[in-house]
């Protein structure tokens, strides 16, 4: 395995992965929560903007324990959540309180001044890789984990892919069947091709981008299209898919295969914040001391999610985070090259503008 410099929020997701398990106190958690109720209750309301996968579960937990305080959701794209949340701002209208979405997303907000320094009482025995906000303003809410992936049945006997540099050169079979989303618009595909373009630099990444077009790869509108189509058989080899989606669609009976990729899976985490404009800072609180804590995140466990509280199991029929190897990412990194890296598979795949 390869050896993670804590320099960047994901290679400190990484090594506190493989670290030794953290204390972590449920009693001051619940204290903490009893602390907000009043308060939140009062105010009424709390307004999240969230991950499809996460946030549907926490929020019915949350609704269902405090009832007085009413969850007003919305998921979609990590982007779009973001561009929301800044029209609204600017508008003079905020009306978010909570992010519960895509790491860099998260982040961005944070570099742009927009999020309140809040840590959590459940929290407060997290390791530093739970809570990488140099400013003190998120927490991880759970992680994510890219691997390689396939419908079986609509495979056949076409092979399989054992690693990402696998798509350099794809076999005939290959050609038609291969689904994949667009890093533009998907924060799970950035953290994918942002780590290729990294660890493999442009030029090795980029013959990975040529053999996707060799192949007449579909880039899809969004991740849940090319999922569906994996799903479905249409395109029976996905690029890459998020363990959340492999584990549900397993359970669902969807004859879903997957691998981890020889040179190591890519890390994509979802974090929790409270905006700095919240008009419900209480009942704010309150959600994301539920959210991060015992309650919440066994929510997210059941949900075949990898909790970010260290303890939890693994979504059923999936390894062990520490059994698994990781690619280096650098997040801070790709952010600032953000424009840069989207450019670069634009232009190698001929799928964006011209």
């Amino acid at each position: 395995m390869k050896s993670l410099s804590a320099a960047s929020p994901r290679r400190r997701i990484a090594c506190v992965l493989f670290g030794a398990a953290v204390a972590l106190s449920a009693v001051d958690a619940r204290a903490a929560e009893a602390d907000y109720v009043a308060a939140a209750e009062k105010e009424g309301q709390v307004v999240v903007y969230g991950d499809l996968n996460a946030l549907p579960a926490i929020a019915a937990g949350f609704q269902a324990k405090y009832p007085k305080v009413k969850v007003v959701s919305a998921t979609g794209d990590a982007w779009q959540m973001l561009t929301r949340f800044l029209n609204e701002k600017t508008s003079g209208r905020p009306v978010l309180d909570v992010f519960f979405l895509a790491e860099d997303v998260v982040t961005t907000a944070d570099n742009g001044g927009n999020l309140m320094a809040f840590k959590p009482d459940a929290a407060k025995s997290f390791p530093p890789a739970m809570a990488p906000s140099p400013r003190g303003t998120f927490v991880l809410g759970n992680v994510g984990v890219m691997l390689l992936a396939w419908n079986q049945d609509a495979m056949g006997k076409k092979p399989a892919p054992k690693d990402w540099t696998d798509f350099s050169n794809p076999p005939k079979d290959w050609d038609g069947i291969i689904a994949v989303s667009n890093p533009g618009s998907s924060s799970a595909t950035f953290a994918v091709f942002g780590a290729l373009y990294q660890n493999y630099g442009p030029d090795k990444a980029a013959a990975i981008l040529h053999g996707l077009k060799r192949a007449n790869a579909e880039p899809t509108a969004s991740i849940g299209v090319q999922n569906t189509k994996v799903q479905t058989g249409e395109r029976p080899l996905s690029f890459f898919m998020n363990t959340a989606t492999i584990a549900t669609l397993k359970a669902q009976g969807t004859p879903l295969e997957f691998a981890v990729p020889a040179s190591g899976a890519v890390a994509q985490s979802n974090a929790v914040a409270i905006t700095a404009t919240a008009p419900h800072p209480n009942a704010a609180k309150l959600f994301v001391e539920y959210a991060v804590g015992e309650e919440g995140q066994k929510l997210l466990a059941k949900r075949n999610l990898y909790a970010a509280r260290p303890g939890l199991p693994p979504p059923e029929g999936l390894p062990k985070l520490s059994d698994i190897k990781f690619m280096p990412f650098d997040l801070a990194k790709a952010l600032k090259e953000r424009d840069k890296i989207i450019a670069w598979w634009q232009r190698e795949t001929g799928f964006g503008p011209k």
